[in-house]
């Protein structure tokens, strides 16, 4: 298994706190079951996608493939392609799993904010 990183151990540290301080470390072995089962299903995924606004050199393509796959412990091929509808930025696709840095997706979180 390899060795957790500080903001790995943060997050760790501050879910501990708060099963802890709401009286549930008996859910401790639930919350591990689902997170192991959560990162089996991701490593199953056969393609990461991520989509960026404007073409990614060869060395940030580089830089991605290798962060991607040493972060989530896959080896799986890595689509990537262009999305003029983001505005700016990015997102990448693992199965399940999104991330969305797109200027698109903060302008929509932006406007739900004001509309509550």
């Amino acid at each position: 298994m390899k060795k957790p990183n500080s903001k790995s151990s943060h997050i760790v540290r501050g879910l501990m706190d708060f099963l802890t301080e709401a009286g549930e470390k008996k859910l401790l072995p639930d919350v591990t079951d689902e997170l192991q089962g959560m990162v089996s299903e991701l490593k199953k995924t056969d393609l990461i996608e991520i989509n960026s606004v404007i073409p990614l050199t060869a060395d940030q393509k580089q830089i991605l493939t290798q962060s991607l796959r040493n972060l989530l412990q896959v080896n799986v091929p890595i689509n990537f392609r262009l999305d003029k509808s983001l505005i700016g930025g990015f997102n990448i696709r693992l199965g399940d799993w999104f991330l969305d840095t797109s200027v698109k997706y903060q302008l929509i979180q932006m406007k739900s904010r004001l509309l509550d």
